[in-house]
């Protein structure tokens, strides 16, 4: 299951033209990429290190069924809430500077989750939700802008980077929790925090120029309430974000309810992750020589609802060897392993 990719710039923005007014930006420099990469590292390690560490968090915290599953959905919903912020933001404070300004909410929330208690867990992931919000609806159409001569190769190079970085947030989380004294606090905290400040130092040229740009005319809006093209793009990308961050959530928490390891399940949405970089790689060349784009699409969702289906009915390990199927009877006490 891939990383929900940038969202395609179908309609015109509401932004400013002329937010990154750089001599010669139709061509990526090898710093503006190293920059975009590390930012799109950052916004998918934070949320996919928490799954792998639910059971721990869970027990240290005394947290009930219901507040795990608020836990999870509390950055989705931060997400959706926040992308609606990011374009007035944007054009009133430029892009770019608010892009920064997001990765330093990102480490205030991942610092704030250091603090004992499930508030300090519950407010920090609010705010590393909102952080990456900000940041998520707002990065697209500035690489549009600022790469315009190779829109199709830096998108697809950003969205190779988003899903790397959620593949290594859930692989290294629980090595990080083992190897530090502040168990699951101390490895959500290493996930995100050193990666941000590397983030703003990369960003933070790009974010003093755009400063001189916030004034710049804004183009006319699309009235995309009346568009029924809009509104299929919308419900289809909510779709793909649906099921890809319940995959980020939720899989290594039924890979662990199955017998496996607590390190082996990150990895496991490691992997997960990692074969949607080359989904990412590959797709924008291989539409550009597609009539039609509704073929590709619907292979791609029925290959991940099979690959779903596979998950939910695969078997649960006991502890003497045997398998039960997770559609069958309930499983015996010693059948999770840790």
């Amino acid at each position: 299951m891939s990383t929900p990719p940038a969202h395609a710039q179908i309609f015109r923005d509401a932004t400013p033209a002329s937010s990154i007014p750089l001599p010669g930006r139709n061509v990526p420099t090898i710093g503006a990429l190293i920059a975009l990469a590390l930012v799109a590292l950052d916004l998918r390690a934070p949320v996919t290190a928490i799954a792998p560490l639910l059971g721990r968090l869970r027990d240290d915290l005394g947290l009930s069924a219901a507040a795990v599953s608020v836990l999870t959905a509390l950055p989705v919903l931060c997400l959706g809430v926040f992308a609606f912020a990011g374009p007035v933001l944007g054009r009133r404070y430029g892009e770019s500077r608010v892009v920064l300004a997001s990765l330093t909410l990102l480490i205030v929330g991942a610092t704030l989750r250091l603090l004992p208690g499930a508030a300090a867990l519950f407010v920090g992931t609010a705010l590393v939700g909102a952080a990456i919000g900000l940041a998520n609806v707002l990065l697209p159409g500035l690489i549009r802008r600022r790469f315009a001569g190779a829109v199709a190769g830096v998108t697809a190079f950003y969205s190779a980077c988003l899903t790397l970085g959620g593949a290594s947030g859930s692989a290294v989380a629980p090595p990080l929790a083992d190897a530090t004294g502040w168990a699951w606090r101390g490895a959500l905290a290493l996930v995100a925090v050193p990666l941000s400040i590397a983030a703003i130092l990369a960003w933070w040229p790009g974010a003093r120029v755009d400063a001189r740009a916030v004034d710049a005319p804004t183009p006319n809006c699309v009235r995309l309430w009346r568009e029924a093209m809009a509104w299929q793009v919308t419900v289809f990308f909510a779709a793909q974000a649906l099921l890809a961050y319940v995959v980020f959530g939720w899989l290594p928490t039924m890979a662990q309810d199955r017998g496996i390891g607590e390190a082996q399940s990150g990895l496991l949405l490691s992997l997960t992750s990692l074969v949607g970089v080359a989904g990412a790689a590959l797709l924008p060349a291989v539409y550009r020589r597609l009539p039609d784009q509704r073929g590709p699409a619907v292979l791609v969702a029925m290959l991940s609802g099979a690959g779903l289906v596979g998950v939910v009915l695969a078997p649960r390990r006991r502890a003497c060897g045997q398998r039960q199927w997770s559609w069958g009877s309930a499983r015996g006490p010693d059948s999770r392993s840790r």
